[in-house]
């Protein structure tokens, strides 16, 4: 095994040309980054399709975040964020035609009590870069609890098999083979934990997801861990962490931990884009200090790039984000 544990003090530069901006309103004139499908399951419900599309199809308004995912956002960060998050736009095509080879399949998995709306703007950023993305629970997923880390492990492994069945239809879009396997908080462990139900060569990226130690045991594949700071943390606390990561990263064909100095946890979401609306009160140890939204782009650079390492081979594409930040650390420990 390889393993490679880094903690930086500064975030990654990756996507310094890309806007930080929310971006364009999706009003029909807009070209389109990606494609939105809205599929059924018998026991999981919705998923989201995000999809690579072809060249010059226009966005048009899809699903946004229901009142109930609303409300539940405004409960956390305020009124204010709230609204400005069920109008933020996306330059999503819905029911646009497919565009390219088939795709490696990436299924996003949000944290307890979110919804897979909230990270629209990572699977955008996903299709545009050439995936198919699922995403789950858009309208909200089940809260916390140790049996919960499981069971949204076995939901990736059922929508993996939905996705790739023989009649799933669609064998002209995604790519049969490894796939990766991304999620937020606990949606992160489970994507850790439901590696070893898929298929060879598969790959993880855990946006800050702290393990339940019943659920932490060695990961079946490559992990990339994207850990954000929490003021006030003790020693006790970091160290729980440290052994932890020692198990998760046991055995893996390649393990890397990024410490961002500047990440809290909710920057991993399209929330971090409005960060300003939240009263400060609520911001505090939820959002970094960064410009709005920029710290997502950076973790969505990050993400691209180490998925692009694993799944398309491209070696080239994590080394290039890893010299992007000057201040870049050889293997140090927690």
């Amino acid at each position: 095994m390889h393993r490679l544990l880094i903690l930086l003090s500064a975030l990654f530069l990756c996507a310094a040309d890309r806007p930080a901006s929310p971006g364009p309103a999706a009003t029909g004139t807009v070209a389109a980054r990606a494609g939105l499908r809205v599929l059924t399951h018998p026991t999981l419900g919705e998923i989201w399709l995000v999809h690579p599309v072809v060249r010059g199809a226009v966005a048009r308004p899809g699903p946004g975040p229901s009142g109930a995912a609303t409300a539940a956002i405004a409960r956390r960060f305020g009124d204010e964020l709230a609204g400005r998050f069920a109008a933020l736009p996306y330059a999503l095509a819905e029911d646009a035609a497919f565009g390219g080879p088939p795709a490696p399949l990436v299924i996003l998995t949000p944290g307890a009590n979110m919804g897979g709306s909230a990270y629209r703007r990572l699977a955008e950023d996903l299709a545009a870069h050439g995936y198919v993305v699922a995403l789950l629970h858009p309208q909200g997923s089940p809260g916390p609890s140790d049996g919960r880390y499981g069971e949204a492990a076995s939901e990736i492994a059922t929508a993996l098999g939905f996705l790739t069945a023989p009649d799933a239809g669609w064998s002209d879009w995604i790519r049969p083979g490894p796939v990766g396997l991304v999620g937020h908080s606990l949606g992160g462990a489970a994507s850790v934990l439901a590696l070893a139900s898929a298929p060879g060569g598969s790959a993880a990226v855990n946006l800050d997801g702290d393990f339940a130690g019943a659920a932490a045991r060695p990961a079946a594949g490559p992990v990339l861990y994207l850990i954000g700071m929490t003021d006030g943390e003790t020693d006790r606390s970091r160290e729980r962490r440290r052994g932890v990561w020692a198990t998760v990263s046991a055995g893996s064909r390649e393990a890397v931990a990024l410490q961002l100095a500047e990440m809290r946890h909710f920057d991993a979401t399209d929330l971090s884009l409005l960060s300003d609306a939240a009263p400060p009160e609520r911001r505090h140890n939820r959002f970094g200090p960064a410009e709005p939204g920029l710290t997502l782009l950076r973790l969505n650079a990050l993400t691209v790039a180490w998925l692009d390492r694993w799944l398309k081979g491209d070696e080239a594409a994590w080394a290039r984000a890893r010299a992007n930040d000057p201040q870049f650390a050889e293997a140090q420990t927690f």
